[in-house]
């Protein structure tokens, strides 16, 4: 027991006067104290990342192989054709627009869709090489990466709706420097509505291409009406022409000014549907109507009764179609065509009220005169108005 406890106190005096500085050499550095780098570890470093870089060089060199071997070119100079040409003269980019089918239109909405093709010409001298004879084509992922590495006419569309989606690419180069993009088109435009001649009324469809960021001095678009044209109508429509134009407008974005090529089509709607199953529907709920007026004068109550029926049906059939027609402030050509239906059918009733005034007050040869010119005239205002409402709506 003694010479335990003298061990332990011999143990204690040891550790008392081990020095603190050997027990600091001992503790690891902690991480914020990392030993200092010598130069050849720095150097090392640099050279390591310069390796990783030129790594990632060589292998996007790589993918850019084949593209580069269709070109003729280097990747340096490669690099040196993702800028704009700088001609001393703007870049005139001949426009093409295809619409292959217009899904839908929403008329509430003032917004179509198309499913198309746009195709871009332009020329770049430093693409032109005389060794190269041939066409060069460049399709789909080989178009796209090419395409980061090349300065076009990054085209958008000002009146579209969101970013439109380009599912397929193609690239056509010419031995002297001539390029040819054609893009695939899905996307939403809108358009500024006019239903005043409704069902026989004609729209516009806009489509408005413009280089996002570049004035006239430097991007020039030219629609090209060769290049251009459709090839289905939209459903309940029928394309009655289309137009291309070039217009230079103000832009924020571009100093000052911007060019755009201008894409219309005009359409006009099928007015069969609406004749058939509006139009001459009222035609005949007013025809029935009008036989109140061979009724007797002392009948009064038939007739009320059938002019009520009469106005009630027009209300109601209304109603049922408002829901396929747009809410818009101002009246139509089949508002009017219904409104002159229901004042027809609205003189008919009030015209009954008169005759069976005259006949309780014993006046009914007048009451019969009243009948025998309303049966001639009202008829003939009644078409009369419908005809010309329906000449000038398809002028």
């Amino acid at each position: 027991m003694p010479k335990t406890l003298f061990a332990a106190l011999l143990l204690l005096a040891g550790l008392w006067l081990t020095p603190a500085s050997a027990t600091e050499q001992k503790r690891p550095p902690a991480p914020s104290e990392s030993p200092t780098q010598s130069p050849a570890d720095a150097t090392d470093a640099k050279d390591e990342g310069k390796k990783w870089q030129e790594s990632d060089e060589s292998e996007e060199v790589g993918a850019l192989a084949p593209i580069l071997q269709k070109l003729g070119v280097g990747p340096k100079e490669l690099k040196a054709l993702s800028i704009h040409p700088h001609l001393g003269h703007p870049v005139e980019v001949d426009v093409g627009m295809q619409i292959i089918s217009i899904p839908g239109i929403d008329e509430s909405g003032e917004s179509y869709s198309i499913h198309g093709r746009i195709d871009l010409g332009w020329r770049d001298p430093r693409l032109a090489s005389a060794e190269r004879t041939e066409t060069v084509q460049f399709r789909e992922d080989e178009a796209t990466l090419l395409l980061d590495y090349l300065w076009w006419p990054d085209v958008s569309f000002h009146n579209g709706l969101g970013e439109a989606e380009h599912k397929n690419r193609s690239l056509i180069l010419e031995p002297n420097g001539e390029m040819r993009l054609y893009l695939s088109v899905d996307s939403e435009f809108t358009y500024t509505s006019d239903l005043r001649y409704m069902p026989f009324d004609i729209q516009t469809l806009p489509i408005v291409v413009e280089s996002f960021g570049a004035n006239p001095g430097w991007v020039m678009l030219k629609p090209s009406a060769e290049r251009s044209g459709y090839e289905d109508a939209p459903p309940d429509w029928r394309i009655t022409d289309f137009r291309t134009a070039h217009h230079i407008k103000d832009a924020d974005h571009a100093g000052g000014k911007t060019s755009q090529a201008h894409f219309e089509l005009r359409i006009q709607r099928h007015g069969d549907y609406y004749i058939w199953r509006v139009m001459f529907p009222i035609v005949l709920v007013v025809i029935v109507t009008w036989w109140m007026l061979w009724f007797s004068p002392s009948q009064f109550e038939a007739r009320l009764q059938m002019g009520i029926v009469g106005i009630l049906t027009l209300v109601a059939f209304n109603m049922s179609l408002m829901d396929s027609i747009p809410n818009i402030p101002y009246l139509t050509v089949m508002d009017l065509f219904y409104l002159n239906g229901l004042v027809a059918i609205f003189i008919a009733t009030a015209e009954s009220l008169l005759v069976y005034n005259y006949h309780e007050r014993g006046l009914d040869a007048r009451a019969l005169r009243i009948d025998r010119i309303m049966r001639l005239m009202l008829p003939l205002l009644t078409f009369g108005g419908w005809s010309v409402l329906l000449t000038l709506a398809t002028l």
